[in-house]
């Protein structure tokens, strides 16, 4: 696993059918991660650990997937040190699994 941390402002976001208000914002992911994220390319583990799908780390396209995705995976998303800013880990669990169905 990577010891890289990925900042993040407040954790991950889950689609709005899977939060409640307040609990998601739209800019907490990386911007260029963020659309992998919501089209399932990219899933954070319950435990904050970078996973991409194999399909995509055994992609070769160029050094935007390499640096931008393929860096990323096992890298460990810091979270604020505020815990009243961390996201509900139970929405981030539900959404991982999504995650996993879909790759």
């Amino acid at each position: 696993m990577s010891t890289t941390v990925i900042t993040s402002k407040g954790g991950a976001t889950l689609p709005t059918g899977l939060c409640e208000a307040g609990d998601v914002s739209p800019g907490d992911a990386l911007s260029v991660e963020h659309a992998a994220f919501d089209a399932y390319i990219l899933g954070i583990r319950p435990d904050h650990v970078i996973e991409i799908r194999d399909d995509i780390l055994r992609e070769v396209d160029g050094p935007m997937l390499r640096h931008g995705l393929q860096a990323i995976a096992g890298a460990l998303l810091q979270l604020p040190r505020d815990p009243r800013q961390h996201r509900n880990r139970d929405f981030l669990g539900e959404r991982y699994e999504l995650f996993r169905k879909a790759g």
